[in-house]
C-alpha cells in the first residue's frame, strides 16, 4: 500500500489541492477567509510542485547520461572498450552483456574477478547515482586477454 502512495503522492497532492479549493470556493464563497488563505497556499503548493518537476526533469537528463565503459589492466594502464551505455542502462545485467559481445572465445564464459566482490556493485551504484561519465572494470592482464577491443 505505501508503495503505492509514494508512487502517486503529486497526483494525490494535486487531487486534494483541487478537491479542497472546489469546497472552500462554492461551499463558503470568494469573500471568506478561507478562500483568500487558499489562494497562498495554492499559490505556494504550485510554486512546490513546479519545483518538484525541474528537479525530476534534472534526474531524467542524468539518467541519458552516455556512460564509457573502461578496462584498467593491473593498476597501469586504462583500455577503452570503445562501448558505452546510457546510465539508466547502466546494470550489473548490460554491463555484463556488452561484455559478452567483446569477448573472443563465443563459447565459453569469460571470467572477471573484479565482478565477484562487492567493489563491483559499489563502483555501479556510484556511477548510475553520481555525474561519473565513465564506468571502469579493473581486470589483471591475464582476464584482459579474454577481450577482443577493436
Amino acid at each position: 500500500m505505501n508503495k503505492i502512495i509514494k508512487r502517486n503522492l503529486v497526483l494525490i497532492v494535486f487531487v486534494t489541492m483541487v478537491v479542497v479549493g472546489l469546497l472552500i470556493r462554492y461551499g463558503i464563497g470568494e469573500e471568506s477567509w478561507q478562500w483568500k488563505l487558499w489562494g497562498s497556499v495554492d499559490v505556494a503548493l504550485a510554486v512546490a510542485l513546479g519545483v518538484m518537476a525541474f528537479l525530476g526533469y534534472q534526474e531524467y537528463i542524468k539518467s541519458e547520461d552516455e556512460v564509457k565503459i573502461y578496462f584498467w589492466i593491473d593498476g597501469i594502464e586504462k583500455k577503452d572498450t570503445g562501448l558505452s551505455l546510457l546510465r539508466k542502462d547502466c546494470t550489473r545485467g548490460e554491463i555484463l552483456g556488452v561484455l559478452g559481445m567483446i569477448q573472443k572465445d563465443s563459447v565459453g564464459r569469460y571470467d572477471i574477478g573484479y565482478m565477484k566482490n562487492k567493489d563491483f556493485l559499489h563502483a555501479l551504484h556510484h556511477t548510475q547515482k553520481s555525474n561519473i561519465k565513465e564506468f571502469v572494470i579493473v581486470v589483471s592482464a591475464v582476464e584482459f586477454k579474454q577481450f577482443e577491443i577493436v
